[in-house]
């Protein structure tokens, strides 16, 4: 039986998918600071770190808020990156988050 959090990880395995512009982001934002360091601040492994920052793994929602918080920026601009990635990559997924975006009501 997979756990909760082991499918959640599962669900973001990057298979076969390129996020170049997040990946990139993200080493950049490291900087000097070791994978252990950023892994312990965000009770991550550092090869997961390693895997995001290559495009091997998508951080899930919840760890790409505490990537933004440990490195002072926004989930938003993380985020964007993540839909800049998947919008150039796949047309198909293009269409759903389109066509999903198009029929969203703001409320007041």
């Amino acid at each position: 039986m997979m756990h909760a959090a082991s499918h959640n990880n599962y669900l973001y395995r990057c298979r076969g998918c390129q996020v170049p512009l997040l990946g990139d982001k993200l080493k950049e934002l490291r900087g000097t600071r070791s994978l252990y360091e950023v892994g312990k601040a965000c009770k991550l492994i550092p090869n997961d770190v390693s895997r995001y920052e290559k495009g091997k793994r998508v951080p899930t929602p919840e760890v790409l808020e505490r990537l933004a918080n440990y490195y002072g920026i926004t989930y938003k601009e993380l985020r964007k990156l993540y839909y800049s990635d998947i919008l150039a990559n796949d047309e198909r997924e293009k269409e759903v988050i389109v066509e999903w975006v198009m029929n969203i009501k703001l409320s007041d």
